[in-house]
């Protein structure tokens, strides 16, 4: 009974100190909890983010532009083609006009 007497003699202080070290726990665990200036900050940054993804191209949109290039590729290829045809007809017809340029200039001396 001894320790029966001594407990309710002291079970304020007893409690007490229980209080104290619940109280403490609880204030340790309380800085690891989020803030709300932070939680703020990190939905304002999940609201930047998300309307930075929907102004983005969609999937269907590049594959449509890939498309677009593709095609002026083969186009520039076509016209590269028929510049070298144009080109080679060029020098073709200057060096007649050359033969012909010389032609009247021999027959004049």
């Amino acid at each position: 009974m001894a320790i029966l007497d001594t407990v309710a003699a002291w079970g304020w202080a007893i409690a007490l100190g229980i209080q104290a070290v619940f109280g403490a726990l609880i204030w340790a665990m309380r800085q690891g909890f989020a803030s709300r200036g932070w939680v703020e900050r990190l939905e304002a940054d999940l609201r930047e983010s998300r309307s930075h993804q929907q102004s983005l191209a969609a999937t269907e949109d590049i594959a449509r532009i890939e498309r677009m290039i593709a095609v002026m590729a083969g186009d520039n290829r076509v016209t590269a083609t028929r510049v070298e045809h144009l080109t080679e007809r060029y020098d073709a017809s200057a060096a007649s006009l050359k033969r012909i340029e010389d032609y009247l200039l021999n027959n004049k001396a």
